[in-house]
Protein backbone atom coordinates (compact mmCIF):
# COMPACT_ATOMS: atom_id res chain seq x y z
CA UNK A 1 0.00 0.00 0.00
CA UNK A 2 0.95 3.09 -1.02
CA UNK A 3 1.03 5.94 1.69
CA UNK A 4 0.74 9.58 0.81
CA UNK A 5 1.76 12.60 2.87
CA UNK A 6 1.67 16.20 1.91
CA UNK A 7 4.96 18.53 1.55
CA UNK A 8 4.23 22.23 2.05
CA UNK A 9 6.47 24.93 -0.13
CA UNK A 10 7.06 28.85 -1.14
CA UNK A 11 5.38 30.34 -4.31
CA UNK A 12 6.30 33.83 -4.84
CA UNK A 13 3.40 36.16 -6.34
CA UNK A 14 3.65 39.69 -7.38
CA UNK A 15 5.78 41.97 -5.23
CA UNK A 16 3.62 44.70 -3.47
CA UNK A 17 4.85 47.58 -5.23
CA UNK A 18 7.57 48.40 -7.88
CA UNK A 19 9.36 49.99 -5.31
CA UNK A 20 9.23 47.56 -2.71
CA UNK A 21 12.26 44.76 -1.88
CA UNK A 22 9.67 42.28 -0.25
CA UNK A 23 7.50 39.89 -2.68
CA UNK A 24 4.53 38.11 -0.95
CA UNK A 25 5.06 34.42 -0.71
CA UNK A 26 2.13 31.73 -0.69
CA UNK A 27 2.74 28.33 1.20
CA UNK A 28 1.13 25.25 -1.69
CA UNK A 29 0.80 22.02 -0.52
CA UNK A 30 1.12 18.99 -2.75
CA UNK A 31 0.59 15.66 -1.63
CA UNK A 32 3.48 12.78 -2.52
CA UNK A 33 3.63 9.04 -2.77
CA UNK A 34 5.87 7.82 -0.02
CA UNK A 35 7.31 4.53 -1.83
CA UNK A 36 10.75 4.79 -2.79
CA UNK A 37 12.80 1.87 -4.75
CA UNK A 38 16.84 1.97 -4.20
CA UNK A 39 19.11 1.36 -7.17
CA UNK A 40 22.53 0.51 -6.30
CA UNK A 41 25.48 0.81 -7.49
CA UNK A 42 26.53 -1.57 -10.92
CA UNK A 43 22.93 -1.04 -12.48
CA UNK A 44 23.90 1.48 -15.17
CA UNK A 45 25.63 -1.07 -17.46
CA UNK A 46 22.92 -3.74 -17.37
CA UNK A 47 20.12 -0.58 -18.13
CA UNK A 48 21.91 0.89 -21.11
CA UNK A 49 21.62 -2.80 -22.52
CA UNK A 50 18.30 -3.13 -22.30
CA UNK A 51 16.00 -3.17 -25.22
CA UNK A 52 13.03 0.23 -25.18
CA UNK A 53 10.22 -2.74 -24.20
CA UNK A 54 12.31 -3.94 -21.09
CA UNK A 55 13.45 -0.76 -20.21
CA UNK A 56 9.61 0.64 -19.83
CA UNK A 57 8.87 -2.54 -17.86
CA UNK A 58 11.64 -2.54 -15.58
CA UNK A 59 10.84 0.77 -14.45
CA UNK A 60 6.69 0.14 -14.25
CA UNK A 61 7.50 -3.04 -12.43
CA UNK A 62 9.45 -0.81 -9.90
CA UNK A 63 6.59 0.84 -9.07
CA UNK A 64 4.35 -2.00 -9.09
CA UNK A 65 6.61 -4.73 -7.16
CA UNK A 66 5.34 -6.06 -3.83
CA UNK A 67 7.55 -5.52 -0.29
CA UNK A 68 9.55 -8.42 -1.83
CA UNK A 69 10.03 -7.22 -5.04
CA UNK A 70 7.88 -9.89 -6.84
CA UNK A 71 5.47 -8.67 -9.76
CA UNK A 72 2.99 -10.98 -11.66
CA UNK A 73 3.20 -11.03 -14.98
CA UNK A 74 -1.03 -11.02 -15.80
CA UNK A 75 -3.39 -10.20 -18.00
CA UNK A 76 -4.36 -7.09 -15.58
CA UNK A 77 -0.57 -6.08 -15.07
CA UNK A 78 -0.21 -6.08 -19.10
CA UNK A 79 -2.93 -4.09 -19.43
CA UNK A 80 -2.32 -1.54 -16.63
CA UNK A 81 1.21 -1.35 -18.25
CA UNK A 82 -0.27 -0.31 -22.00
CA UNK A 83 -2.90 1.69 -20.59
CA UNK A 84 -0.14 3.85 -18.85
CA UNK A 85 1.87 3.58 -22.25
CA UNK A 86 -1.17 4.76 -24.27
CA UNK A 87 -1.37 7.55 -21.85
CA UNK A 88 2.09 8.95 -22.51
CA UNK A 89 3.00 7.79 -26.16
CA UNK A 90 0.09 6.45 -27.51
CA UNK A 91 0.52 2.84 -28.49
CA UNK A 92 1.84 0.27 -26.20
CA UNK A 93 3.13 -3.39 -26.36
CA UNK A 94 1.60 -6.75 -27.26
CA UNK A 95 1.72 -9.33 -24.70
CA UNK A 96 3.90 -11.22 -26.53
CA UNK A 97 6.12 -8.40 -26.34
CA UNK A 98 5.75 -8.13 -23.00
CA UNK A 99 7.01 -11.62 -22.16
CA UNK A 100 9.99 -11.07 -24.61
CA UNK A 101 10.78 -7.83 -22.12
CA UNK A 102 10.83 -10.12 -19.25
CA UNK A 103 12.62 -12.89 -20.50
CA UNK A 104 15.31 -10.12 -21.85
CA UNK A 105 15.34 -8.91 -17.88
CA UNK A 106 15.67 -12.58 -16.51
CA UNK A 107 18.84 -12.76 -19.11
CA UNK A 108 20.21 -9.59 -17.91
CA UNK A 109 19.86 -11.25 -14.38
CA UNK A 110 17.72 -8.10 -13.36
CA UNK A 111 14.78 -10.46 -12.57
CA UNK A 112 14.46 -14.08 -11.73
CA UNK A 113 11.22 -16.45 -12.62
CA UNK A 114 9.79 -17.40 -9.55
CA UNK A 115 7.90 -21.04 -9.08
CA UNK A 116 4.70 -19.67 -9.46
CA UNK A 117 3.66 -18.92 -13.13
CA UNK A 118 3.71 -15.56 -14.16
CA UNK A 119 6.05 -14.08 -11.40
CA UNK A 120 9.51 -12.69 -11.50
CA UNK A 121 11.48 -11.18 -8.80
CA UNK A 122 13.12 -8.41 -9.21
CA UNK A 123 17.15 -8.22 -7.99
CA UNK A 124 17.76 -6.74 -4.87
CA UNK A 125 21.09 -7.16 -5.71
CA UNK A 126 20.15 -4.07 -8.08
CA UNK A 127 16.76 -2.78 -6.80
CA UNK A 128 15.04 -2.70 -3.76
CA UNK A 129 12.42 -1.19 -1.54
CA UNK A 130 12.99 -2.29 2.18
CA UNK A 131 15.22 -1.73 4.68
CA UNK A 132 18.85 -2.68 4.15
CA UNK A 133 18.63 -5.32 6.64
CA UNK A 134 15.81 -7.20 4.81
CA UNK A 135 17.97 -6.00 1.43
CA UNK A 136 20.40 -8.23 2.62
CA UNK A 137 18.66 -11.05 3.75
CA UNK A 138 16.87 -11.43 0.76
CA UNK A 139 20.30 -11.26 -0.74
CA UNK A 140 21.86 -13.89 1.06
CA UNK A 141 18.95 -16.04 0.28
CA UNK A 142 19.08 -15.57 -3.01
CA UNK A 143 22.61 -16.46 -3.33
CA UNK A 144 21.76 -20.30 -0.90
CA UNK A 145 18.93 -20.63 -2.97
CA UNK A 146 20.51 -23.84 -4.75
CA UNK A 147 22.15 -25.41 -1.27
CA UNK A 148 18.98 -24.03 0.89
CA UNK A 149 19.27 -27.72 2.61
CA UNK A 150 23.09 -27.53 3.10
CA UNK A 151 23.13 -24.00 4.09
CA UNK A 152 20.22 -24.59 7.06
CA UNK A 153 22.10 -27.83 7.90
CA UNK A 154 25.08 -25.15 8.69
CA UNK A 155 22.75 -22.85 10.45
CA UNK A 156 21.38 -25.35 13.12
CA UNK A 157 24.96 -27.29 13.63
CA UNK A 158 26.31 -23.49 14.24
CA UNK A 159 23.33 -22.42 16.49
CA UNK A 160 23.59 -25.53 19.04
CA UNK A 161 27.44 -24.79 19.23
CA UNK A 162 26.82 -21.60 20.06
CA UNK A 163 23.74 -22.21 22.69
CA UNK A 164 21.30 -20.45 20.54
CA UNK A 165 23.73 -17.45 21.27
CA UNK A 166 24.47 -16.53 17.56
CA UNK A 167 21.50 -16.80 15.48
CA UNK A 168 22.73 -14.99 12.29
CA UNK A 169 26.26 -17.16 11.70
Amino acid sequence: MRTRHPVRYLVKNISRSYKSIYDLCNWKTINVEGKSVNRYYGTTALLLSLGRCARSLLDYSLEKMNKDNVVINDRFFKREFNTVLIKMRGKGYSSGTINKAFGELVDSQLARRMKKRGAYKISPLFFFSGTEVKRDSQITSEYERPIKALANKVRRALYERDGGKNKKD
